[in-house]
This record gives structure tokens, sequence and C-alpha cells, in this order.
């Protein structure tokens, strides 16, 4: 067999890779290895029916001798994990988990750990990856529903998708006991908890302009606890940028971009996505999407998979999201996963540290963290019409100026920033450079 030069000594296991299967992931010579020493035939035999598996992470016979075989994977960019993923998201990867249990069963296998940390999207299609927890034999579905998909007796991942209880667990688990097709009931269950007949009405009364979408507005942001997935945002009809180039925005931003030639762009606040749209069509390979809002995402995600665009969508909180995600607070923060050389951020900063209560040093340590080399971020003055001036609520915002704004950022982007009109005036872009 005609095959590579492999070497454990200079394979580099990843730090979260347990080895807990008796295999364990890491780089070698740039790519994702799978190093695995149990059960290698077992393993080896998937790969004559990885064709069939459509949400499997792609993966190729790297290396074999007498004590190991190596297996390639494809090599994921841009992952997001569970607490960073939309309603839909979450229901399309849970989806795919018992899609891929399902086939799997069918060659007399079945998925071990099917938890939502193995689990993540390339753009808008899930990808599992976690090979080393299929395992060769037999499990009851039901048993499978509440071992691996569903925690027992305690709350697993896949609870905040089911929105179920102990009881709803075990409801379900008698049906799929008794069921025919188990995987498919347990699939059409999840599929109805995407989008209630409750929030559809919702969005539809915060849509409106009337007074009755003003008080659904006011409700929705009084009570987030209860309205989670509903945001100040989500009726937000984001204008695509590409509509009207007499915007000054708009054609700075487009110089700006035709200039830099970035290969991908980070879209810090990108609502619904207009200018992640307006970067792949000015050559970039490919963006990525933070917003706190749920269904801007949704809307965004459905463009991607309808024009199959190569957008990562990442719902996220720039000032407050979890530092140490992953079961044991070990994986890597979002901040290490989806900073780019190249960063934008419009109409945000009002938002965060004018009506909201952060600084301006606090902002800019965030924009710097998901920021390796150029930032464009828009300042929007308390002159400007949907701000109230130097006081809010009575609260002193004489501090938020331009010259402070520029104060904070230089901490981390030295250079001073070429300044560009925005819209409306007196709004204005700033180009930052580390």
């Amino acid at each position: 067999m005609n095959q590579p030069k492999f070497s454990l000594e200079k394979f580099c296991p990843f730090e979260q890779s347990t080895k807990v299967d008796g295999n364990y992931t890491g780089m070698y010579d740039e790519k994702v290895i799978r190093v695995v020493e149990i059960n290698r035939e077992e393993y080896k035999s998937i790969l004559n029916f990885k064709n069939d598996l459509e949400q499997l992470v792609k993966t190729n016979l790297y290396y074999e001798d007498d004590t190991i075989i190596a297996l390639e994977h494809e090599k994921l960019e841009n992952i997001t994990y569970y607490t960073e993923w939309t309603k839909k998201q979450k229901v399309t990867a849970a989806k795919a988990i018992i899609h891929l249990q399902s086939k799997l069963v069918e060659k007399g296998f079945y998925l071990n750990d099917p938890h939502a940390f193995n689990i993540s999207f390339k753009y808008h299609e899930p990808i599992y990856f976690d090979f080393g927890s299929i395992k060769k034999g037999k499990i009851n579905p039901a048993w499978w529903f509440i071992k691996g998909f569903c925690g027992w007796t305690e709350r697993d991942y896949w609870d905040d998708v089911l929105e179920i209880n102990f009881l709803q667990k075990l409801f379900i688990s008698l049906r799929m006991l008794f069921s025919p097709y188990p995987y498919k009931y347990l699939s059409k269950k999840v599929t109805k908890f995407e989008k209630g007949l409750i929030e559809k009405k919702l969005i539809s009364i915060i849509s409106s302009k009337s007074l009755f979408g003003k008080i659904g507005r006011k409700l929705v942001s009084s009570v987030p606890f209860i309205f989670k997935n509903l945001s100040n945002w989500s009726d937000y009809n984001q204008k695509s940028p590409k509509l009207n180039f007499d915007d000054a925005r708009n054609k700075n931003l487009l110089k700006i971009i035709k200039t830099i030639k970035p290969s991908k762009v980070l879209d810090i606040g990108a609502n619904r996505g207009a200018f992640c749209l307006l970067a792949l069509e000015n050559r970039a390979e490919e963006a990525i999407a933070i917003d706190l809002d749920n269904y801007s995402l949704d809307y965004l995600l459905n463009e991607v998979e309808k024009q199959n665009l190569n957008i990562t969508v990442a719902k996220l909180n720039l000032m407050d999201y979890p530092e140490k995600p992953g079961c044991f607070e070990s994986y890597l923060p979002a901040h290490t996963r989806l900073s780019c050389d190249f960063a934008i951020c419009l109409a945000v900063v009002h938002h965060v540290c004018y009506f909201g209560n952060s600084s301006f040093d606090d902002f800019a340590e965030r924009l710097n963290r998901f920021t390796n080399k150029i930032l464009v971020v828009e300042f929007v003055p308390y002159n400007d019409i949907h701000l109230t001036g130097a006081k809010y609520k009575g609260k002193d915002r004489s501090w938020y100026t331009l010259d402070n704004f520029i104060e904070s950022l230089k901490k981390y982007f030295p250079n001073e920033p070429e300044i560009y009109d925005s819209t409306p005036s007196p709004r204005l872009l700033l180009k930052f450079n580390k």
C-alpha cells in the first residue's frame, strides 16, 4: 500500500481530545488526524459506507500499521458551538444527529456520544465530527434517546431544543420503544420546536408600525427571560447596501473592501447579513456574521441555504459570552475560533456604550479580541438623530465623544485611524490597523 509517512512523535493531540474511546485527534503536517489504537478494523469498516453518512465529517484512511490506523478528517474552520446557535440551527443540528443515528443503525453501528458539542456547522450544513464515538453493535432507540441524546434525570444539551421535562422525556422514550419508526418519530418531534405559533404571531405584531407593534416591542424587551428568542432587532428590516451607493456609509465601506480585498470578513452586529453579502459580492471568499438576535440570523441562514453561500452564523453577545465553553470549560473561546484579519462593526457602539452601560475601554477590548489586523467601526455621536445628547435618561454621557472613542481603540490599534463619512451624518467610519 502506497501511503505517506506517519510519526507519533510529530503528532500533536488536541488538548480537548480525551482518548476515552481508544483514539485521539490532533494535528499532523497541517492535517486533522485521528489516531485509532483500539477496534481499528471496526473504524476502517465505517469508511466503506461513509458516503451514505452525509452529516459525518469527511474522513479518509491516511496511514496504518500493525498497531494503529490514522484517519484524516476534513479540517473545519469557524467552529461554532451549541451556545452560539440560533433556534433554527439547534433544530437542524438535532435532526442531523437523529438522521445520522438512523443511518448508522442500518449498518449495525450507533452513536455512543451524540451530545451537542460533537456537532458544528460548515456554513449552513451541520457536521458531526466525533468519528470516534461511533460504535459497532445494537442499541434500543428508546435507551439511546435517554442515555445519549437526552439527559435522563438531569438537563442535557438537547433539552433546550426539545424544551421538555422529565415526564415528557419518559413519554417520548415510551413512544420510541413501541414505534416502528422511532427515529422518524423523534425527528418530527424535534421539528415542531423550530418556531411555535405564539412566536410567529409575536414576530408579526412587533413588525407592525402600529400602537400594538410598539406595545409588543416594549413587552418583548422588558421580559427577555420569557421571550429569549426575540430582541429589539427582531423586527428590524435591514436594507441591502447594494441598493444605494450614493449612501456615504455603503460607498466608503465598499471602497475599503475593494482596496483591502479581504479573503474573510467578520461582521459584528450583522443583523440580516447585508454587509456579509456585500463582501462576498466583492470577492471575499467567506464571511462570519455575529449578532445576538435569533430571527435576524435565521433570516440570513435561509439566504445562506438557498444561495449556498459561504457565511458562518453565530448568535453571540459581544459583551457577554462564555469565555470557556464546553462540558468541562475546555473548548476554545469564540474570539479565538471566529476572529478575522478584517472585521467590521457598524451601528453598534451606541447600543453598547450610550444606551448600554459599557465603557469605550470595555468595548474596544472586545473588538480587539475578534480583530487580527484591520477594524472598520462606525461611530454614532450623541448628537445623532437617534440619540438624546450629552444626557440619556438622566445619565451623564458627556464622555461619549469621538476623541475618547479613538483613544480607547488606540490602546489596541496604535496607528491613527482613517476617517470616512457615514450615513446619516454626523456618523463616521473609522478604519483602524494594528
